[in-house]
């Protein structure tokens, strides 16, 4: 058991990859306070903690109940990141409202899209967690327990690494425009190889 729950563990921190959504987290919410920055990475992490956790209890019954099949769930996250994608890698920002009176909201809205889903806890990490649940021969109550527990690890090392950027040492290399500028275009860069990977893997397995 303790194996398979390592298994998963280790699967799921390389699909969330903390370090390369480190670098996309950076473009996404330059133009915003420090402080913000911590509030953002922590909103993030307890999303993804929350998508994950909702995808293994409910996730395949859902999709199934409403007629939606993982691969077209698929093939809406790589839309989605595809229009980031693009946005980013031609120099611009989608943070585009920053009144006093919306400023929450757009915060709370850009840690669950494109933080959370379709990045961090997208498609690829629910098939994961569901394929996960599939395999356990029965779901009671200590399976669910380390389940949890091991989620909440993965979404701990992607707080942290997203919080890491908001440090004095990143922070004074961050305030050069230069350094944002190719640091937002690799990943935009990123996030439309990411996106075609997802829409691609989607119509292979459609038309077969």
């Amino acid at each position: 058991m303790i194996e398979s729950e390592f298994s998963l563990f280790v699967t799921l921190l390389a699909i969330m990859n903390p370090l390369g959504n480190a670098a996309i987290f950076v473009s996404l919410a330059q133009g915003i306070t420090r402080s913000d920055m911590v509030n953002l990475a922590v909103k993030t992490g307890i999303a993804s903690f929350v998508v994950l956790i909702i995808s293994a209890l409910i996730g395949l019954p859902l999709l199934h109940a409403i007629g939606v099949t993982m691969s077209a769930f698929r093939f809406a996250g790589g839309l989605i990141l595809l229009k980031v994608g693009f946005s980013m890698f031609n120099g611009q920002s989608d943070n585009s409202h920053y009144t006093p009176e919306e400023h929450d909201a757009e915060m709370s809205n850009m840690a669950v899209t494109p933080l959370t889903i379709p990045l961090i806890a997208g498609p690829g990490a629910m098939v994961t967690v569901i394929h996960f649940v599939n395999k356990l021969h029965s779901f009671s109550v200590v399976n669910l327990t380390y389940l949890t527990i091991v989620l909440a690890i993965n979404c701990l090392c992607v707080t942290a690494c997203l919080y890491a950027t908001t440090l004095d040492f990143f922070q004074v290399v961050l305030r050069k425009k230069s350094v944002i500028g190719i640091v937002t275009r690799i990943s935009g860069l990123l996030i439309i190889a990411i996106a075609a990977s997802m829409l691609l893997s989607s119509v292979q397995h459609y038309l077969t």
